[in-house]
């Protein structure tokens, strides 16, 4: 499985790599993904959509050492 910023804009990049594409943003594929992959019946290409940023929940920037930090940033 492959799936990121590189897969999603480049998925011709990595196709021949991998098994399964996953694109776009997890979020709203996750619960079908992941009942694919426990069935053992997976599709080779998943495709999100865009998050809805008003739902996703905050980071905790109290866990983060922001006395280190240039910017506030979060990719995970």
């Amino acid at each position: 499985m492959i799936g990121g910023p590189y897969a999603s804009l480049s998925p011709d990049a990595v196709r021949p790599h991998c098994d399964m594409l996953v694109r776009g943003e997890i979020e709203d594929i996750a619960p079908q993904l992941f009942a694919d992959l426990r069935s053992g019946n997976w599709q080779t290409e998943y495709i999100g959509t865009k998050v809805d940023l008003r739902i996703s929940p905050l980071p905790r920037w109290d866990l983060y050492p922001n006395d280190r930090a240039v910017m506030g940033t979060i990719q995970t």
